[in-house]
């Protein structure tokens, strides 16, 4: 609990003062409280200390006050702090130099503890000792109590073991899983149940959140037990399916459309550097990017290999420029200061698919019409498989512009607006039109909190070009409606695709990093699948997700288990330990294939129900599959799939 006082002298040496300082004080003084209990309410009680509970400024002054810590704490002394939960930690290699250290530490919070209020709880402040070998528990003191040495230590919702194996926290996650599992066992009936899509959420929601959380730090664990979390993966996944146990791994994964734990943890290794990489002041930064004792572990095997080193060892790092991502930081001015945006979307009331060309373009020459003393400028940006270009146009002249590699198509059309804002603020005329084919790019400038920083810097231009009485108004119009200015900015655009143009002074945006990321890894997928030999393999060559269904639960898992070519009438020979099973009509194998277009016996019913003779086009992407539960059920096959 903190001390109300503590938080207005830690206010005013921050510099707040006048009326903000005066509401504050107000805001916590007076405060009362009471309890409830069995409907019953207790007597008025005055909150002498602490900061009142639920409201959104009460956290902040909390922090405010508890983030003074860290600077008792000196070196070589290191300091992890969240919210409530501190962390202190030293290396080394004699434990008792190190609890000399830790103890002096203690006693210099305790001494904080006694100024300023707070209250710390010693029966969960524990120790914990990193060490290959076991060496000598060290006696730390708090507050007069024996600080106790364990094994293992919960942190941030990480169980933390004193070998860094990960053992503790990835048996927990098994077990916290299971209560996951169970709901999608329910709710997965092959008769009444949930459909796929829904199935699926809730995986991803209830169970893979879980495991996603803190895997790029427990990825360094063992192989065996990170199989352990495969077993979670598989087993949800085949009842989102409800696939038998007999299906293949990898077919179950391409079936739903959802990648392996590991490249789902390569997936987030990657955005996490990515993340790093663009707040250079993040404490862990020299560490993500470091390559220090690479020599070591490359010559010891079996030592658990750190992120940066395994970073390293995933193809798509080299093809990503983490020097190049552009940094994240605020907006210069206030965004609730900052001039609203001049925009005009009124086209957008014309559906290009239904609406002719030559209307829109009559029509928005009525709304040029309404800016007669208007410079007008006409930005576009172009994309090749991994280059963009972005360019505007005013009147016989022209400017183009180089992306760094891996940039979005959005990341063109902001820059080509920011730049051609940048050359308005040069000029000397007070009005000026920016006309764009980019929706996306306008709705980014609207939004009033926007972390993209080409926006940040679009709106912050065009604030101080406000405040120097210079009009900019922003147009949408449809692309490749015929207006002349659009399509001359477009050509310019490939022009700065196809020919060499010097690449502007631009960053890559993280968001940009990110979606390659993703497209990276769903190639890796992709190439992954293509090696592998199955059933599904002949129906489904894409890793991509179906996008029709079977409205049915019932024929969604019915046809899923065909795609697999997994059935219990084909399959059922491994659970029983006997003999595959044969067709008595043709001494062949039974398979999915020769239920559903081999068999002779069963022609005239393929031909009543007008079954495609080729088994991918009768089993690809279908939201219809009532010809194929008529032919099952008339075969009497339907309850035996």
């Amino acid at each position: 609990m903190v001390w109300k006082h503590y938080i207005i002298r830690q206010l005013v040496s921050k510099g707040v003062n006048g009326h903000l300082l005066s509401f504050i004080k107000n805001f916590l003084a007076d405060r009362c409280f009471r309890v409830r209990n069995k409907g019953e309410l207790s007597q008025l009680k005055i909150q002498e200390n602490g900061v009142p509970q639920g409201s959104v400024i009460s956290v902040t002054l909390f922090l405010l006050a508890i983030n003074e810590v860290t600077t008792h704490i000196s070196q070589p002394i290191k300091v992890s702090l969240f919210a409530d939960d501190l962390v202190i930690y030293l290396k080394g290699n004699d434990v008792t130099t190190i609890q000399s250290s830790l103890q002096k530490t203690i006693n210099e919070i305790e001494n904080w503890l006694f100024i300023t209020g707070f209250q710390i709880n010693t029966d969960k402040t524990k120790c914990i000792v990193f060490a290959k070998k076991k060496t000598t528990k060290p006696t730390l003191q708090l507050l007069g109590n024996s600080i106790e040495t364990v094994e293992k230590i919960r942190y941030l919702g990480m169980n933390i073991d004193d070998r860094l194996t990960w053992e503790y926290h990835i048996k927990e996650l098994i077990t916290k899983s299971q209560n996951g599992l169970y709901l999608l066992k329910v709710l997965s009936n092959h008769h009444w149940g949930s459909d796929n899509k829904l199935l699926l959420l809730l995986y991803r929601a209830l169970v893979r959140s879980r495991i996603d959380y803190g895997s790029v730090a427990y990825d360094s664990a063992s192989k065996r037990l990170l199989k352990l979390l495969d077993s979670i993966h598989n087993s949800a996944l085949r009842t989102v399916l409800g696939a038998h146990r007999t299906s293949p791994i990898p077919s179950i994964y391409c079936e739903v459309g959802e990648p392996t734990l590991q490249l789902r943890r390569q997936y987030l290794s990657l955005s996490f550097a990515a993340t790093i990489a663009s707040h250079k002041q993040h404490p862990t930064e020299k560490y993500v990017f470091s390559n220090r004792y690479k020599t070591l572990f490359s010559s010891r095997n079996k030592i658990a290999i750190p992120f940066y080193e395994r970073l390293n060892n995933l193809p798509i790092t080299h093809k990503i420029n983490f020097s190049k991502i552009c940094q994240t930081h605020l907006s210069i001015s206030p965004p609730w200061l900052i001039s609203k945006p001049n925009l005009d979307l009124s086209l957008q009331s014309f559906q290009k698919t239904n609406t002719p060309a030559n209307i829109i373009s009559q029509t928005f020459q009525i709304l040029l019409s309404r800016f007669p003393d208007h410079n007008k400028f006409y930005t576009d940006a172009s994309k090749t498989k991994d280059k963009v270009g972005a360019a505007f146009v005013h009147r016989n002249e022209s400017q183009k512009f180089f992306l760094p590699k891996n940039s979005s198509i959005f990341s063109g059309e902001t820059l080509a607006i920011l730049q051609t804002v940048k050359h308005i603020s040069t000029l000397e005329t007070e009005k000026s039109l920016i006309i764009t084919d980019s929706l996306s790019a306008i709705k980014g400038i609207q939004q009033i909190y926007s972390k993209n920083p080409t926006i940040l810097d679009i709106k912050e231009i065009l604030h101080q070009l406000t405040i120097s009485n210079k009009e900019v108004v922003i147009v949408w119009v449809p692309s490749h409606v015929g207006i002349s200015g659009n399509e001359n900015a477009d050509r310019v655009a490939r022009e700065a695709v196809n020919e060499w143009v010097k690449p502007v002074e631009h960053r890559l945006w993280i968001g940009d990093v990110k979606s390659f990321i993703k497209v990276q890894m769903k190639e890796q997928w992709q190439n992954e699948w293509q090696r592998k030999l199955s059933k599904l393999k002949e129906i489904k060559n894409s890793v991509e997700p179906w996008r029709n269904l079977p409205a049915k639960r019932s024929h969604q898992v019915i046809i899923s288990r065909l795609r697999i070519g997994h059935t219990r009438y084909t399959h059922d020979h491994i659970f029983k330990k006997e003999p595959k099973k044969m067709c008595v009509n043709c001494t062949v194998p039974v398979s999915v294939r020769h239920i559903l277009v081999e068999c002779p016996a069963y022609d005239d019913i393929r031909r009543k129900y007008k079954l495609e003779p080729n088994l991918k086009t009768l089993l690809e992407n279908r939201s219809d599959i009532s010809d194929l539960i008529a032919f099952l059920t008339e075969t009497h096959l339907i309850d035996k799939i």
